[in-house]
């Protein structure tokens, strides 16, 4: 019997292998079926994540008894009109702050070159070549760094707007998603085998419960931190303080990278002042992370989700090797999912297996 279940098992790993292997080979054949799918997979997710954001307040706007599909429109329609208010004021700001001071402003704002030749005077004579000026070549290889980083940064940036025809279907998905959302379950529930249904609707009802508690807490987290860099910055009298804390506000949605993330542009613009304002940014950076981290989000979440941060590292590693940033949106949920489904498995084969036994 457990010989018999050894080759099973090896015989379902060795097509999962072969599988793969055909799958790979066979990559240029699949090639216009994963561009589809890549095209249809980040509207997808995009729609769902705001699904989760406005699905509560479509929710409480039901108890006014207006017809849905346009109660439904008005909430999308109000959240596009803030948004594109809000980047077009951010957007224009952020190119005048760049372009009229940030390249002017970054020699005089990094001293590195007093810093160097106060260490160069401890160096005995005779060390360094008489040809050899250690300290424009440490200067500029550093400014180089800075400012090609910063320019790649900008361009990730900038292609984050860039989703092209995608955005186009965000809108549409989204409006039926908020409108017809009952509709579908009934509709998915219905096309399910009946022998399975009540573990199906608990998975289904498991990935929701998880989805709507991982999104509307991460959004409440990010809003007070929001908040929090907001009051700071303008403490220490950083420009475009709302823009960068709003911006703060949206990375830290990502976990771990996104603070990083979120500091960077608020760094950059301290760079045009002096290295005291990139040094309070840094300190006010680390207190609000420090905060959210320990405080916040225990407080927030707790152990709802039940990850370990440990856990949670790992998978973020994990997604982003798979698929890049987005990865780290998704990553974290995606397990979550996974495990719930497993789970519904793992309930539905033992079933079946007290079933044939009876």
């Amino acid at each position: 019997m457990q010989n018999d279940r050894l080759l099973k098992f090896l015989l379902k790993v060795a097509l999962i292998l072969v599988i793969i292997l055909i799958f790979n080979n066979l990559r240029d054949f699949f090639h216009p079926v994963l561009e589809t799918f890549n095209m249809l997979i980040t509207p997808l997710i995009i729609s769902l994540f705001l699904y989760y954001m406005m699905r509560p307040v479509v929710r409480r706007l039901e108890k006014a008894k207006v017809h849905r599909g346009l109660m439904v429109l008005t909430v999308i329609l109000s959240f596009v009109f803030f948004l594109v208010v809000f980047l077009i004021y951010g957007g224009n700001s952020l190119k005048n702050q760049f372009q009229n001071e940030f390249v002017n402003n970054l020699n005089k704002s990094i001293d590195i070159e007093g810093f160097l030749q106060g260490i160069i005077k401890f160096i005995p004579d005779g060390i360094l070549p008489d040809n050899f000026n250690v300290t424009n070549e440490i200067l500029n290889r550093f400014r180089n760094v800075i400012l090609d980083f910063s320019r790649k940064f900008l361009g990730y940036v900038s292609k984050l707007g860039d989703i092209g025809t995608q955005a186009i279907l965000i809108p549409f998905i989204l409006f039926y998603l908020l409108k017809d959302d009952r509709i579908f379950y009934k509709k998915l529930i219905s096309i399910l085998p009946k022998t399975y249904i009540t573990e199906i609707k608990e998975a289904i009802k498991n990935i929701d419960r998880i989805l709507s508690i991982y999104i509307s807490s991460q959004l409440l987290v990010s809003f007070i931190l929001g908040v929090l860099m907001f009051i700071g910055y303008l403490i220490i009298g950083l420009p475009n303080a709302l823009l960068m804390a709003f911006l703060a506000m949206i990375t830290n949605i990502i976990p771990f990278l996104g603070p990083f993330l979120g500091a960077f542009p608020a760094v950059l613009i301290a760079m045009t002042i002096d290295m005291k304002m990139v040094l309070k940014v840094i300190i006010l950076a680390v207190v609000v992370q420090q905060a959210e981290g320990d405080l916040i989000t225990p407080k927030i979440i707790g152990d709802k989700l039940q990850l370990h941060p440990l856990e949670v590292i790992l998978i973020i590693l994990i997604s982003v090797n798979l698929f890049g940033v987005f990865g780290a949106f998704i990553g974290v949920p995606l397990y979550l999912i996974l495990s719930i489904i497993v789970k519904a498995v793992s309930d539905i084969v033992k079933k079946r297996r007290r079933e044939k036994y009876e």
